[in-house]
């Protein structure tokens, strides 16, 4: 089983500004055409060449591999019963609903006001906003409404209707990519806050920075409150991202203590996606509350084995039910697909997770059977049961 995240068409491809991807992304001395391949697909042009290049559309998802009776894609590792999540603007036919589960982007919802401040920032904003317009009109046309609606009650409801048809699509989660946009930590605005920039806004002209922040965090706090009622896990990208205007400052995982640590979203089950990646180290102690978990994905992209061994030995050692593999397995280029990136992903998980557990018999800090246990738990068991069946 594994999940699949759906949303926007931007994480489908990766940035132009993503050359600290190609320059930290890993390969293995037998596999040269592989790193070769990987930088130059991730290194070259101006963000907005790339975009009218088509390296961000949703086209990219639609030539289907042969599908086999079984439901087998014919790569066998991607054919698999793994536990773990895939992400995408809704399940592709040629994916078996039983062994991808659908996690669905929320992101575009926070965005429903004149971009033209935040567009005006930097080129990557220029093109990642539009894309959530583009799919939040999708969402109200999904919803049979015509625009906005007219109150911020209403927008709260279509909000609530959005999350609510998702989940009977075979929905299991809500992904936040929200790093990209804006900065990690939410205030703590009260509704009226919120509902009288609905209604100064709603009909059109720009919010001021402050407004759309403060009408951003309510609505934020309202989705992660809501996917808690509706047992809907909430991911959030919680890593360094591409781009070139990536605040790596202000969007440091801990930026959502505040959040994490808040006893009004108790019901709420968070996945801090990537581990918090280059603050793994501080991200993990996240983990100690019971409803927060870490995902190991990218970062296995970024690290050789020799320093992501390291990363696994502090995690499991620290907090083992609370780490779950993940690969980010997605396409980079026409070389490069999610095939490649996921055998990648999980070849180096496999060869960390192998050393990292011996250090820890011979150092007698955990039994030879509690160290299998812990891989246990972190290939498939905590998984599984973060998204039963």
């Amino acid at each position: 089983m594994t999940t699949f995240q759906s949303g926007t068409p931007f994480t489908i491809k990766d940035s132009a500004a993503a050359s600290a991807f190609g320059l930290a992304c890993t390969g293995t001395p037998t596999t040269p055409q592989l790193v070769g391949t990987i930088a130059q697909g991730t290194t070259s042009g101006l963000i907005g060449d790339r975009v009218r290049k088509g390296y961000l559309s949703l086209a990219n998802f639609a030539p289907a591999p042969s599908v086999g009776p079984d439901g087998s894609t014919g790569f066998g590792n991607l054919t698999k019963d793994r536990a773990g999540a895939r992400h995408r603007p809704s399940l592709a036919p040629y994916l078996n609903p039983k062994r991808f589960r659908w996690v669905f982007f929320a992101d575009s919802v926070l965005f429903p006001f004149d971009h033209r401040r935040t567009i005006a920032k930097n080129v990557d904003e220029a093109t990642y906003i539009p894309l959530q317009e583009e799919k939040l009109h999708r969402e109200l046309k999904q919803e049979a409404l015509p625009g906005l609606p007219n109150t911020f009650d209403e927008y709260l409801a279509f909000v609530t209707r959005l999350l609510e048809d998702n989940q009977k699509h075979g929905g299991i989660a809500i992904k936040f990519e929200i790093a990209y946009f804006r900065p990690l930590h939410f205030d703590d605005p009260d509704k009226q806050t919120a509902q009288d920039i609905y209604a100064k806004y709603h009909s059109g002209n720009a919010p001021t920075d402050r407004e759309y922040l403060d009408f951003q965090d309510y609505v934020f706090r309202y989705l992660i409150r809501e996917a808690g009622r509706l047992h809907l896990r909430v991911h959030i990208h919680s890593a360094v991202g591409i781009g070139d205007f990536f605040s790596l400052s202000e969007n440091n995982v801990l930026q959502l203590e505040n959040i994490l640590r808040d006893p009004r979203y108790d019901s709420t089950t968070f996945v801090l996606l990537h581990g918090g990646y280059p603050y793994q180290d501080q991200a993990i102690w996240l983990a100690a509350r019971r409803n927060v978990y870490l995902d190991s994905s990218l970062i296995e992209l970024y690290l050789y084995p020799a320093d992501f061994k390291n990363v696994l030995r502090r995690w499991l050692l620290l907090f083992p039910d609370k780490v779950v593999f993940g690969s980010d397995a997605l396409p980079f280029n026409d070389a490069v697909g999610s095939e490649e990136s996921y055998w990648l992903a999980v070849r180096t998980a496999r060869i960390s997770l192998a050393p990292a557990l011996a250090e820890m018999v011979l150092n007698h800090e955990v039994s030879e059977a509690k160290a299998i246990g812990f891989a246990h738990a972190y290939l498939h068991d905590t998984a599984a049961d973060l998204y039963p069946q």
